[in-house]
C-alpha cells in the first residue's frame, strides 16, 4: 500500500470521527431538551398540558438514544469502509 491510499484511508477515519463527534453532539442534545422539558414541568415551570410535557419528555430522549446508536453503527461501517486491510480481505 502506497503513501497516497494511506493519507486516504486515514482522511476517510477522521472524517468519519468528526461527523460522528456532531452526531453525538446532537443525540446528546435531543435527550437533554426531553429531560429538561419534563424536569420543568415536574418542577411547576412549565406551561404545557401533562400529556404534552410527558410526551415530549419522553419522547426527546428516546429519539436521542436511537440517534446515538444509529451514530454509532453508521461511525463503524465508515470506519470499516476506509480500512485498507478490509479492502484486501475482500478481494
Amino acid at each position: 500500500m502506497d503513501d497516497k491510499q494511506k493519507d486516504s484511508a486515514a482522511a476517510k477515519r477522521n472524517r468519519a470521527g468528526g461527523f460522528f463527534a456532531l452526531r453525538l453532539a446532537a443525540a446528546a442534545y435531543l435527550a437533554w431538551l426531553g429531560i429538561d422539558l419534563l424536569r420543568s414541568y415536574l418542577a411547576g415551570g412549565s406551561g404545557l398540558s401533562p400529556a404534552l410535557a410527558w410526551g415530549f419528555g419522553l419522547a426527546f430522549p428516546l429519539a436521542g438514544l436511537a440517534f446515538g446508536i444509529y451514530s454509532f453503527r453508521r461511525y463503524r461501517r465508515e470506519i470499516a469502509d476506509g480500512d485498507p486491510a478490509a479492502e484486501k480481505t475482500e478481494e
